[in-house]
């Protein structure tokens, strides 16, 4: 019979708390999201490439663009913390709940929008920088504060929505053209349909259980 000591509790529950920490700060990171991004900006770097496709660029390409999204969508998180609390669909978040501490949260943000515009500086180049660059500000400056104030909002999202496809599409130093431009607004609505996370319309908590999740 195997019998606990408080050493071994301590060491687990501290294991327990890691990984908890871990899922939260994935979490804040909206993964969907930073998925769909991933996948938009493959489609533009493989559209312009077709099968002169280095890999390995277009890892450096999906990699930058996947970390600076994540720290996009943690910060759009740690912005909305308070507004979040205030709702019965978003207070379980890591932030409203108070399982991550806002400034532990920003942190992490901040490293992760940092990590990403550099190793696209580095490994990629500097218009698909400019590019993740102009839809992580646009989400985070413009998007996320309007969002709550007007539907009008979602016509915003469109612009950091659609940005990735066309970052993927400079990555293969392929030049912007008109065609670049349609293929990258085709790809906006399963990106700017990030709106409905969080809505221009926020209800109270004390509202009715019955909304949607």
């Amino acid at each position: 019979m195997t019998v606990a000591t408080p050493s071994k509790d301590a060491g687990e529950g501290r294991a327990r708390e890691v990984r908890t920490l871990f899922g939260d700060l994935v979490e804040l990171s909206k993964p969907g999201i930073t998925r769909l991004v991933v996948l938009t900006t493959a489609a533009g770097y493989l559209m312009a490439t077709g099968l002169d496709a280095s890999l390995l660029r277009l890892f450096h390409t999906v990699f930058g663009a996947a970390l600076a999204s994540a720290g996009a969508n943690a910060l759009n998180m740690w912005w909305e913390r308070e507004s979040d609390a205030a709702m019965n669909r978003t207070r379980r978040r890591p932030l409203p709940s108070g399982r991550v501490q806002p400034r532990l949260a920003l942190a992490f943000a901040g490293l992760l929008s940092a990590w990403g515009i550099v190793h696209l500086a580095l490994f990629v180049n500097l218009p698909t920088l400019a590019l993740v660059a102009a839809s992580l500000l646009t989400y985070i400056l413009v998007y996320t504060p309007l969002k709550r104030r007007t539907h009008h909002a979602t016509l915003i999202g469109a612009l950091p929505g659609s940005l990735p496809t066309l970052a993927g599409w400079t990555a293969a130093e392929a030049p912007v053209t008109v065609t670049a431009v349609a293929i990258s607004s085709a790809a906006t609505p399963s990106v700017s349909g990030t709106a409905s996370e969080g809505g221009s319309a926020r209800k109270p908590a004390s509202a009715s259980a019955s909304m949607s999740t």
